[in-house]
């Protein structure tokens, strides 16, 4: 253990932080889960509080953007709604 990390094990549950700057990473690993273990949540109480809320997950992660297919111009949805200057308003209601 260092100024910057912290593990503790209780169980079949391990836990390990790593502090940095305004933030902790949180990793846990769970020994012989359980067959139909599928995941689980944290709830944090802050200081002062009564009630426990989720703790929420910052991690984000990059996918390669999808390639883009050039669109034909005549058969384009956006050309055949687009109004034209030609354009005949909504018809009267019928009475």
């Amino acid at each position: 253990m260092n100024d910057f990390t912290n593990t503790a094990t209780s169980k079949s549950l391990t836990l390990k932080l790593w502090r940095g700057e305004r933030m902790c990473l949180i990793a846990m690993d769970v020994a012989n889960p359980e067959p139909d273990f599928v995941g689980f949540s944290i709830e944090v109480k802050s200081p002062g509080e009564t009630a426990f809320m989720p703790l929420r997950n910052r991690i984000a992660f990059s996918y390669p953007k999808p390639p883009r297919l050039p669109l034909p111009l005549r058969s384009s949805s956006l050309h055949s709604r687009r109004p034209s200057r030609n354009s005949v308003g909504p018809l009267p209601a019928e009475p």
